[in-house]
């Protein structure tokens, strides 16, 4: 009976260690991808924030994505900026 129980227990415990170790190579692999496509400032931000009930927590902030530019097939005409003379 005890050898079963530390058997079960070994197992969980293997499991849980099997998770961890598949999220963090998971998390590794998603900043390297990051970093090697030319971005920055790839790292996890942690995070307290408060709450509407005065809790505090932590969240993880993932990175910031640059801001995409303007289509140049707009189909709006105010989308549409010619140039200036005076480079602005």
């Amino acid at each position: 009976m005890l050898a079963n129980v530390a058997a079960i227990a070994f197992t969980v415990a293997l499991m849980a260690i099997g998770i961890w170790l598949a999220l963090s190579i998971a998390d590794m692999r998603k900043t390297q991808d990051c970093v090697l496509t030319g971005r920055r400032d790839c790292a996890r931000i942690y995070a307290r924030m408060a709450s509407i009930s005065g809790r505090t927590g932590s969240r993880a902030v993932g990175p910031c994505r640059p801001a995409r530019p303007p289509p140049l097939n707009s189909e709006r005409a105010s989308d549409i900026r010619a140039p200036t003379l005076d480079g602005g």
